[in-house]
């Protein structure tokens, strides 16, 4: 019997130790990580219609979904970088890069921020960085090569793209800066490389067609020298400095060098006049120092010198239209408008079906908004007869009919231009400002927004925004 009552107390007592037990603590279920993949994609395909604006506002909202995952931001600051906005893809990669250190897209996307900046050390500083991330990537390589070229650094620039066509052996990109450094003193060297370049680029066609345009066994310090004006006409003033140095190292009596080497001197900043006298003491009959004493004079806002010096090499070589040209452009800026349209006349009545000729006279008139209604209007409409498949043409005649108050005329001229030529941002803008005069908000907001998207100068993104 006691052990009976032994065994029934026995389930009791542990029923109750059981129910006086602590209740265990529930499972906690992880908070899944937010999928961003369809704001990615969506953002990815706004930006490959160009809809910048539209695509970042996308990227934000994926940044919100998951503050921890950098790819947004760099995408953000990838878009910026093709806007040419260099601040706000800097600050988009270093936050890109306070998230994760590691991040080699966002180091290199950094780098090309600040070398749009200018900021040519720090931008070489973040591609050695990236190098340091992954070797084995040519992205940070041909940043390297880039910052070291802005900065004048020609042989160690030339082992960065080496380097770099290393990693990604068809790289058009370090093809071309490798044959553009190479041609001045090793012709067959940088002909080679450009020969390499597949498909073809517009830049590597030119400076091929530079070299066809050489007679046969030409000296290499001619080779230099067409080399480098060539380079002057892409604008790449480093390279063509490397070129008419060598050129003037190669032939020191080489005036044409001289003159080229001083006026690439001055569009980068340098001291230009002695490479200029120069030119002038070894061809004394020649314009071109002269010319290039003008532009350079005119950069620097002494107006009335450098007409001195275009009146000069106009004396020694009359008719020469590109001098004339600045003539005109240095009165206008100087606020001289009728001694400067008097220029513009003279050039497009040499050459009436010059339609390059008769659309400097009409911009001159209708871009700083003088005597539009007796003149530019004319000349304008003038201009659309000359070139009927011209886009610039058709955005002026609007333009001049916006001044003028014919804003129905300016709608009906912008629609052609911009069928004409559908990605250009003044004609955007132009047509933006005219829907908004004719109290088409709706419509002059996508045109005002197209012009925000695709500017890269910041003149029409400004713009824009003192409209609203």
């Amino acid at each position: 019997m006691k052990l009976i009552k032994a065994l029934t107390l026995i389930p009791l007592f542990v029923l109750l130790v059981a129910c006086a037990a602590p209740t265990p603590s529930p499972t906690l279920t992880p908070t899944p990580t937010p999928d961003i993949a369809p704001a990615l994609s969506k953002a990815a395909q706004l930006a490959e219609a160009r809809q910048y604006s539209a695509a970042i506002a996308a990227l934000q909202d994926a940044a919100q979904l998951n503050a921890n995952n950098p790819q947004p931001i760099v995408e953000i600051g990838n878009i910026t970088l093709k806007q040419h906005r260099w601040e706000l893809a800097q600050q988009a990669f270093e936050e890109a890069l306070d998230l994760q250190p590691d991040n080699y897209d966002a180091a290199i996307g950094l780098g090309e921020a600040l070398l749009g900046q200018g900021k040519t050390h720090q931008a070489k500083d973040i591609w050695r960085k990236a190098i340091d991330l992954d070797d084995a990537r040519f992205e940070g390589y041909l940043g390297l090569g880039k910052s070291l070229l802005a900065t004048r650094k020609f042989n160690e620039a030339q082992q960065a793209f080496a380097d770099a066509l290393k990693r990604s052996p068809k790289n058009s990109q370090a093809l071309w800066y490798l044959a553009a450094l190479a041609l001045p003193a090793d012709a067959p060297a940088g002909e080679a490389w450009l020969r390499q370049i597949d498909p073809p680029t517009a830049t590597g066609d030119y400076l091929l067609a530079t070299l066809d345009a050489l007679p046969d066994n030409a000296p290499q310090a001619q080779t230099a020298t067409l080399v480098g004006i060539a380079l002057t006409q892409l604008a790449e003033w480093e390279l063509a400095l490397r070129a008419l140095e060598t050129a003037t190292q190669l032939d020191p009596n080489n005036a044409t060098a001289w003159a080229f080497l001083g006026y690439t001197q001055a569009s980068l900043g340098l001291p230009a006049l002695d490479s200029l006298d120069r030119a002038a003491e070894l061809e004394p009959d020649s314009a071109l120092p002269l010319y290039f004493k003008g532009v350079y004079l005119r950069q620097k806002e002494h107006y009335d010198l450098a007409i001195d010096y275009f009146l000069k090499a106009i004396e020694l070589d009359p008719g020469n239209i590109g001098v004339m040209l600045e003539t005109a452009r240095t009165l206008a800026d100087k606020g001289d408008y009728l001694s400067a349209e008097a220029w513009y006349r003279t050039i497009a009545e040499s050459d009436p079906d010059s339609v390059e000729y008769q659309q400097q006279l009409t911009e001159f008139f209708v871009t700083r908004s003088y005597r539009i209604a007796e003149k530019g209007l004319p000349e304008a409409e003038g201009l659309v007869k000359l070139a009927p498949d011209n886009a610039r043409a058709f955005d002026l005649l609007g333009w001049a009919k916006f001044q003028t108050g014919d804003f129905s005329g300016a709608e009906e001229s912008l629609r052609l231009a911009a069928d004409l030529a559908p990605n250009d941002v003044a004609i955007r803008y132009h047509l933006g400002k005219t829907l908004k005069a004719l109290h088409k908000n709706v419509d002059a907001q996508i045109e005002f927004q197209h012009a925000l998207d695709w500017d890269t100068s910041g003149t029409y993104r400004k713009a824009v925004k003192s409209e609203k």
